[in-house]
């Protein structure tokens, strides 16, 4: 399951201020770390997840649910448009998933879809 936006932002404030401001002795350069922290942590409220990539993940796991024996009643209730809904119910989604009986071929396609889909927007491109 994904991290949500604000936990990322909380790592890297931390990894920022714990590891990397005790070894730096510039003052200069401790204060633009400093700064990072401060930036990160206001940025962290008013960030949120792409919708149009939570709706497409969602629709792919609706598709694997529906493969499930017993079809789970989150599939009859509709998708938030945007905003935390939309964050909590691709977290119910996800979850859904890891609980439900289901179609281990289908299960295995959105995988391999969510992997490459993944690694394709990783911005740097380390991965590929």
């Amino acid at each position: 399951m994904q991290n949500s936006l604000e936990r990322l932002f909380a790592g890297l404030a931390t990894s920022l201020r714990e590891d990397v401001a005790p070894a730096v002795d510039d003052p200069y350069a401790k204060a633009q770390v400093s700064a990072a922290v401060e930036l990160l942590a206001n940025l962290a409220a008013r960030v949120e997840w792409r919708a149009d990539l939570l709706h497409e993940e969602i629709e792919r796991c609706r598709t694997v649910l529906e493969t499930a024996p017993q079809r789970p009643a989150r599939l009859d209730t509709p998708v938030p448009e945007s905003g935390a809904a939309l964050s909590d119910a691709h977290a119910a989604y996800l979850d859904a998933l890891a609980r439900t009986d289901v179609d281990e071929a289908a299960l295995r396609d959105f995988l391999a879809w969510q992997v490459e889909r993944e690694l394709s927007l990783l911005v740097t491109g380390m991965y590929k």
